[in-house]
């Protein structure tokens, strides 16, 4: 981040009246919270009613954290107001305007114009989830580890899995994953790989094995150790040199080559649990567990982008959350690897009673700074960027009853009569 702040104010300073890296300066400047000095930077483009989306984005956030709703809003809806204005916006444009509208007006506690700018956000563009295909994903995965036979199932038992204790922070987005992974990177023994690409890269790796070794039969045996420890070792290697991280996280200091947590916060790693069984037996896995209504909701008021085509809908939502259900249970049955169920409710009434519990799991020595992580430097900026340098609070608990009149196709989608329906929905 601080690399970003030098790049930007340097470009800033080469041409004063070129818009684009202020606003990317205030941007970076805003998820390191320093907002009084992106307010500053930004103000005066503003004042000069500046029509650049970027701009006016960035200021509307910086405006909502510091609680400068009116000033948020005013901003936002000079773009957004009128259909000539609307028109002049790109898909991509409506879509971020009207999601931090939405955060906006949530804030403020006006909830109808909340949804109705988060169901503009959701729509402003095509999205593609076809929920047949994702069930298939999840059957083959389901026959590929079978319940009676996993535990017989070769791993890998290379000499560096001595040197690193893997712990994978699985579950829907929005679960709770940030907040579990940064409690535990506030350890001092633990080591953060932010959300790694590289497990999903070598379980894919993994699959394209073994349909050109043995085309699916005798899985994994054919395979042999000698290509489960390597790719044991790809990730093992890549996390004690601090080059696992996501590309998007800040460079993580080296570890050293001793014993080390390292914690991975991938939460569609849960996708690849049966792998990592095999590759790395000795890792532990942290399952978020939140109240569905309130996951998915949080997911559909986020921005998520083209990797989460779920989350443009309410009722894809609720099917892929009863598939990532119904793939962990499956997993809690099958593998021998120890799983905690941690519960976000569960976690904000008791913090303290939870966090030790949390530590203890993880097989750490116990730790204050693990109750007082959103004072350090988060480990990794994701879409919890913001909340995760909040103290540990219950506000989020129950958000889906401000909603209530607007989440019946969820509702719908997460009932267990909703199985077959929700593969037939069409995009709200």
């Amino acid at each position: 981040m601080d690399h970003a702040v030098s790049w930007f104010e340097r470009a800033r300073q080469s041409d004063p009246s070129w818009e684009d890296p202020v606003a990317a300066l205030a941007s970076v400047l805003e998820r390191q919270s320093r907002l009084e000095e992106g307010q500053a930077l930004l103000q005066p483009l503003i004042d000069r009613q500046s029509e650049k989306t970027n701009t006016v984005l960035t200021y509307a956030r910086i405006a909502r954290r510091r609680g400068a709703l009116n000033d948020a809003a005013g901003a936002l809806e000079r773009l957004t107001s009128g259909t000539a204005a609307r028109q002049a916006l790109s898909g991509i444009e409506r879509e971020a305007l009207y999601f931090e509208l939405g955060s906006l007006y949530d804030a403020a506690g006006n909830y109808d114009a909340a949804f109705d700018a988060f169901r503009q956000a959701n729509t402003a563009r095509m999205h593609h989830y076809d929920p047949r295909a994702h069930e298939a994903s999840v059957e083959t995965l389901i026959g590929m580890f079978p319940r009676r036979e996993t535990a017989a199932f070769s791993h890998a038992d290379s000499p560096l899995l001595k040197k690193v204790t893997p712990i994978f922070v699985v579950g829907m987005p929005r679960s709770g994953t940030s907040l579990v992974h940064e409690t535990l990177s506030a350890h001092p023994s633990v080591h953060s790989v932010g959300e790694s690409p590289l497990v999903d890269a070598l379980a894919r790796h993994l699959l394209e094995q073994t349909r050109v070794t043995c085309a699916g039969e005798d899985w994994p045996g054919r395979l042999g150790k000698g290509v489960l420890n390597r790719l044991s070792e790809v990730y093992i290697d890549a996390a004690l040199q601090g080059q696992a991280a996501a590309p998007e996280a800040p460079a993580a200091p080296t570890a050293p080559a001793a014993p080390r947590t390292v914690v991975d916060k991938m939460p569609g790693n849960l996708f690849h649990l049966g792998f990592v069984q095999l590759l790395w037996p000795n890792a532990r896995v942290i399952y978020c567990d939140r109240d569905p209504r309130d996951s998915c909701l949080s997911c559909y008021f986020q921005p998520f982008g083209p990797g989460h085509p779920y989350s443009f809908d309410l009722a894809h939502l609720g099917h892929y959350h009863k598939q990532i259900a119904r793939l962990m249970e499956h997993w809690r049955e099958t593998l021998d690897i120890p799983i905690l169920t941690w519960s976000y409710e569960a976690f904000v009434a008791d913090h303290e009673a939870k966090t030790r519990e949390l530590v203890a799991f993880a097989g750490l020595p116990w730790h204050p700074h693990c109750l007082q992580h959103h004072k350090a430097e988060p480990k990794s900026y994701t879409a919890s960027y913001a909340q995760i340098r909040q103290p540990v609070h219950r506000r989020s608990v129950g958000r889906h009853k401000f909603y209530a009149e607007h989440i019946g196709t969820l509702l719908s989608a997460l009932s267990p009569e909703s199985d077959n329906a929700a593969a037939k929905s069409t995009a709200k």
